[in-house]
């Protein structure tokens, strides 16, 4: 017989296979060498069993080269493969250190923000915070520093405060920052976006003293996402989360009927007028109690109808002779919670609607500032024939802020409607509706605005009995849910 079958003498003759390792997922290059020459099938047979033994063994042999010589048969075990994840051909060796199937690789992740090094400046600050107001949730927040002559020194920085930067490790200009005033010879005011502290205290480091450097401060940066509105009239259909909430003076933004409004914002500007009047529990049908948890009541379509209640009771409508008296809502929510709710509407008669309930709005952010006008107040009660609707009740307001002002321009009112009311001195009108809840927490700030939840006056006439005017509603000043910012400015270092 010819060629490299039994019986022929031939070269030696190297074959390369591939064997699996059960459970460990891994396979083994194996390389025999040996001569096919044999001199009986019997010896051939002899041969094959050896080199299944052997085959059996390398799949518990432990990863790594390795040589080893048995019957005149050389095995070399090359190292453990990953089986082939995406059948490209290509398994990978997972000790290779860039390789992605090691865990513990980092050789292949994205690099990270590049920031310009403060080589050229030559004095520096620690700014120190021992506490730090976060909104819940975030993992940055934005702070205030205000800059003056008692702690710090404006002759050393260039015009305008060009070169001014701030750092978290004083080498590289990694945190943004954004000038709102600079006056030299007053207060300079910059805000900073930093990250969420992992511990207090921490501190951040001002750096300046470089001519040459140009001004880096960028409001976009700092506050991201931007709600200001430029139009005259603007509704605000869903909550807000920004990081800056302006309503410019001259603006309106107008609270979405029906729906509390939840605002959350880094800082707060209201210069301009929102507009929640009416926008809280509407009227109800004609014959009909008010609606919301402290609906005015009708017992007697043909009394008057009572007032809507909040903060307080609503008040009662007024009375006919024999007939059965509309009394006033009941209050409902807290004093001093951080709740808010809209007001309920009055109640209407078989001839004439109760008023709307004032909506409501929630503001938190570590800053508010309102110098314009806020205002949820309840709609007054038809007066049509002699029975009249009752007041609706004062809507809520909630600012809770580490620092709030409300300056002396501006005004928040939740007043309770009135109760509707006609000239005929034998009508019987709608009691009012109560006033609602304003609630200011704050750590720091002023309130020296107008401030107002007044319950509405009940009609004039009732035969029997007089409307009576809607409960008074509830004003709360109170300690914000946020932490206090306290920062501390330290002194000038060389660098």
């Amino acid at each position: 017989m010819s060629g490299e079958g039994i019986g022929s003498e031939a070269a030696p003759t190297l074959k390369r296979q591939a064997f699996s390792c059960p459970g460990a997922r891994l396979r083994y290059n194996v390389q025999t060498v040996y001569r096919p020459s044999v001199k009986s099938a019997g010896e051939y047979m002899n041969r094959i069993l050896t080199l299944a033994v052997l085959c059996l063994a390398v799949t518990v042999v432990a990863c790594g080269d390795s040589e080893s010589s048995q019957n005149g048969i050389k095995l070399k075990v090359d190292p453990p493969v990953v089986e082939d994840p995406d059948d490209s051909g290509d398994p990978k060796d997972p000790r290779d250190p860039a390789d992605p199937a090691d865990p513990d690789d980092d050789s292949d992740d994205e690099p990270g923000p590049v920031y310009p090094k403060l080589d050229g400046w030559t004095f520096q600050r620690g700014v120190t915070l021992t506490s730090v107001p976060v909104l819940e949730g975030d993992t940055e927040t934005v702070i205030k520093v205000e800059l003056d002559a008692g702690n710090f020194d404006y002759a050393r920085v260039s015009t305008g405060g060009t070169d001014i930067r701030f750092s978290t490790n004083g080498v590289d200009a990694d945190l943004p920052f954004w000038f709102e005033t600079w006056n030299p010879a007053g207060t300079s005011t910059v805000w900073v976006r930093i990250p969420k502290p992992d511990s207090l205290p921490y501190t951040l480091h001002l750096v300046y003293g470089n001519y040459e450097a140009a001004s880096a401060g960028n409001f976009a940066e700092v506050f991201p996402k931007v709600f200001t509105d430029s139009s005259e009239v603007h509704y605000l259909n869903e909550p807000m989360d920004v990081d800056w909430f302006e309503i410019k003076a001259g603006d309106r933004l107008d609270l979405r009927p029906l729906i509390p409004v939840w605002v959350r914002a880094k800082v707060v500007r209201i210069d301009g007028f929102i507009m929640g009047n009416s926008y809280g529990y509407p009227k109800s049908e004609l014959g009909l109690p008010g609606n919301g948890p402290g609906g005015g009541t009708i017992a007697d379509s043909s009394q008057g109808g009572g007032g809507a209640g909040y903060a307080s009771a609503g008040g009662n409508g007024g009375r006919y002779y024999g007939g059965t008296m509309n009394y006033g809502g009941p209050a409902y929510g807290t004093d001093t919670g951080f709740d808010i709710a809209m007001g309920s509407s009055g109640g209407s008669t078989k001839y004439a609607e109760g008023g709307s309930g004032g909506g409501a709005l929630a503001i938190t952010a570590t800053t508010i500032t309102v110098t314009g006008r806020i205002a949820v107040d309840g709609s007054n009660g038809v007066g049509l024939k002699n029975l009249n609707g009752g007041g609706g009740a004062g809507g809520g307001i909630l600012l809770n802020g580490d620092h709030v002002d409300v300056t002396e321009t501006a005004e928040l009112t939740a007043n309770g409607g009135l109760g509707g009311t006609t000239t005929n001195s034998s009508a019987q009108d709608g009691g009012g509706g109560s006033g609602g809840r304003i609630k200011i927490f704050s750590n720091t700030g002023t309130v020296t605005g107008t401030v107002s939840a007044d319950g509405g006056a009940g009609g004039a006439n009732g035969t029997a009995d007089k409307p009576t005017d809607g409960g008074q509603g509830y004003i709360h000043y109170g300690a914000s849910s946020l932490s206090p910012l306290s920062l501390t400015l330290g002194e000038e270092q060389a660098r």
